[in-house]
């Protein structure tokens, strides 16, 4: 019967020691949520306008059709600051533009723009463009809309397994391949295949004896499906990589609205 009693209360404090760690785990994630800070928008100016009267495609000069341009009309740029640091600026949307005579533009008017929105290297600054399809240059009384922001909550570090320098080259342990491989000015440029991709916080390259390579542009995610990363990094053609992830344990989703009102075109 001692025996017995023993060890029921060995599984009761086994349990007891599990659940207070458990709830120690619990209370930490939590609180690691909770200290992740409201984005807000700390500043928002103009950054510059065009006006495009005529798109002359019956003769083929298109003078702006390299610079996104989808039609005659008007197009601004803002440059911002958050009040912190953000992971990415996943998307913007105009939803209200009033003319400085009064008029609201109709929804059809403002025209979308999936990539419209650019994250400085300080993770704080932004900038983003407005399209309008309007009849005239006009200083603008009221725009307003909102931006989709991710913010990255923890850290995780892995290190995979050695790449070939070549097409197609996967490596096991992460399961990351290549899917372009090529020179770059005195370096190499690759396109890496990488699940969740998006979750990325920070990306190095490392050589066969674990020294890391200098990155001469930032690596960045551009696929929509999260896995395709470009990488232009300073190493000789044919000597096998790692790479070294330093993924988020999670994405948190905020949405922050914006408002820009009085925009005088004229004096600009």
């Amino acid at each position: 019967m001692k025996k017995i009693i023993a060890s029921c209360v060995f599984l009761g404090i086994t349990a007891l020691v599990w659940g207070v760690e458990n709830q120690t785990l619990n209370q930490q994630e939590t609180k690691e949520i909770q200290n992740v800070a409201t984005v807000e928008i700390k500043s928002l100016v103009l950054d510059g306008f065009r006006y495009i009267g005529q798109l002359h495609k019956d003769v083929g000069i298109n003078v702006f059709w390299n610079n996104g341009v989808r039609g005659t009309g008007l197009t601004l740029s803002f440059f911002g600051e958050f009040n912190s640091e953000v992971h990415i600026v996943k998307s913007t949307e105009t939803k209200k533009v009033v003319l400085e005579d009064g008029t609201q533009l109709e929804t059809k008017k403002i025209r979308r723009q999936l990539l419209s929105v650019e994250l400085g290297s300080d993770q704080k600054s932004f900038g983003f463009k407005v399209d309008l399809d309007t009849d005239r240059v006009t200083n603008i009384k009221h725009i307003s809309g909102e931006l989709e922001v991710i913010q990255a909550v923890g850290i995780i570090e892995e290190i995979s397994g050695l790449l070939e320098d070549k097409v197609n080259s996967k490596e096991k342990k992460l399961g990351i391949s290549i899917e372009v491989a090529s020179g770059w000015l005195d370096g190499r440029y690759f396109v890496l295949l990488i699940e969740n991709a998006d979750y990325i916080r920070e990306l190095e390259i490392l050589d066969e004896k674990g020294n890391e390579l200098k990155q001469t542009m930032p690596f960045k995610v551009f696929s929509s499906d999260n896995k395709q990363v470009k990488i232009y990094v300073d190493k000789e053609k044919g000597k096998s990589f790692a790479v070294r992830l330093k993924r988020a344990e999670k994405l948190l989703t905020q949405t922050v609205p914006y408002v820009i009102e009085n925009i005088d075109l004229m004096n600009y």
